[in-house]
């Protein structure tokens, strides 16, 4: 992480099939008189959290603000698209 930049988690998910794999959304504040919330990349760890790496995740401006697992795919909800990938 960059050092001062101000990130948050917009979504969380856990694979019902694997409870080790759980991904997250990440959004930074960008601005200085009024912050405005931007995607920046979502993430997967495969050993409940210990490791993370970046998962390729079609490109958003809005954060993402749901993720969903169903079989090998993995759902993200940006404002008002469904996005989604196979892991």
């Amino acid at each position: 992480e960059e050092a001062g930049m101000p990130f948050a988690v917009t979504a969380l998910a856990l694979d019902p099939n694997d409870l080790n794999r759980i991904f997250v959304a990440q959004g930074v504040w960008i601005g200085t008189n009024h912050s405005d919330l931007y995607s920046r990349r979502v993430m997967m760890s495969v050993d409940a959290g210990r490791t993370w790496q970046d998962v390729y995740f079609p490109a958003t401006e809005a954060p993402i603000s749901r993720l969903a697992v169903q079989g090998r795919t993995l759902y993200g909800v940006d404002g008002e698209k469904v996005l989604s990938v196979q892991f």
